[in-house]
């Protein structure tokens, strides 16, 4: 992840981030920012310095609704490799999350219409138009959770047995299930589609979740992945990267 990758993750995250005595000040909720985003920022920190101190503008806002939206460069990645390969299951993100003995599977559902409304991300397919690939977000996406027993010793092998193959024009690229074990425990299998989700991204959607399951209320979103899809397309055609283009195209 690059330093202005960093900078965008925690304005998502509405994080604080501002330049102190040449230092990072930042100001978050607890249990916002995880080990592995700290690691990346202090590998990344001079440059961060760097990049805030040149004042250029980075903010993120908020797109018009269209009927569909260009991808990011990772985007544009992860869905070639997945149609050169449309029965791979190498970009599946699978996660496991205990829910105890008892619980309410109305109450599941719910928490999972209430994610899928907040993030776009979840309701979003992917497709290609005269060869242009684009993403398209949903309003409303159908989403049932499957119901199964199993043996309590065969959890992970059924974690990888759940590793099935997505299909990228229909959302949500999100599937899951609940596994009830011989002594009534009960697992909750998620199988999530990279391009949709990263490791930040899963930990936040289990957070979100956890949050919900225990009566919590989460803070509005400001901003969607798509928004940054779209900056970032906005800043690669821009005259300044024009620019640049042109300078290392005579160089070479």
């Amino acid at each position: 992840m690059s330093a202005i990758e960093i900078i965008f993750e925690l304005r998502r995250l509405n994080v604080g981030i501002k330049i102190q005595n040449q230092d990072l000040k930042l100001s978050a909720n607890k249990g916002i920012i995880d080990e592995r985003l700290i690691n990346l920022i202090k590998d990344n920190k001079s440059e961060i310095i760097n990049l805030l101190s040149k004042n250029e503008s980075i903010e993120l806002r908020s797109s018009e609704k269209k009927e569909w939206y260009v991808l990011s460069s990772v985007q544009r990645r992860l869905l070639s490799l997945q149609l050169f390969d449309k029965n791979s299951t190498a970009y599946n993100i699978l996660s496991v999350i205990p829910l105890g003995k008892k619980f309410n599977i109305n109450k599941i559902e719910d928490i999972f219409k209430q994610l899928i409304s907040r993030h776009d991300s979840l309701r979003t397919s992917f497709h290609l138009i005269e060869d242009n690939a684009i993403q398209r977000i949903h309003d409303i996406v159908d989403f049932k959770i499957e119901y199964d027993s199993i043996h309590s010793s065969d959890i992970s092998s059924q974690t990888h047995l759940s590793s099935e193959v997505f299909n990228m024009s229909e959302a949500p690229l999100l599937k899951a299930k609940i596994l009830k074990t011989e002594v009534d425990d009960h697992f909750l299998l998620l199988n999530i589609h990279h391009i949709i989700c990263d490791a930040t991204s899963k930990i936040i959607l289990e957070k979100e979740f956890i949050t919900l399951f225990n009566g919590g209320e989460l803070n509005p979103k400001k901003i969607q992945y798509k928004d940054y899809s779209e900056w970032q397309n906005n800043i690669i055609h821009s005259e300044k990267i024009k620019a640049q283009e042109n300078y290392w195209l005579k160089k070479f």
